[in-house]
């Protein structure tokens, strides 16, 4: 795995070993650091997706809801102004 030869040899190394760019070895260190094995687990196996993709499908209904909301009293005031 590129993120155990980073820790092992250096990310410079390990890197340069690869092919691969400094910075993305970095990220995926991090990642791992910060997700552990779900790092890169398939999208169908990681709950956190889930959860996440759950709560921004609501949050786009609830700004959808509040965009109407704006439009249609944007247009009573035009009406009522113009």
């Amino acid at each position: 795995m590129a993120v155990n030869l980073g820790k092992r040899i250096g990310i410079s190394q390990a890197a340069k070993d690869l092919g691969v760019g400094e910075s993305n070895l970095r990220n995926w260190t991090q990642a791992v650091a910060a997700q552990g094995a779900q790092a890169f687990a398939p999208l169908s196996q990681r709950t956190d997706v889930d959860v996440e993709m759950r709560r921004l499908r609501e949050e786009n209904r609830v700004l959808k809801i509040g965009r109407e909301i704006l439009k249609k009293t944007a247009a009573y005031f035009a009406r009522e102004n113009g």
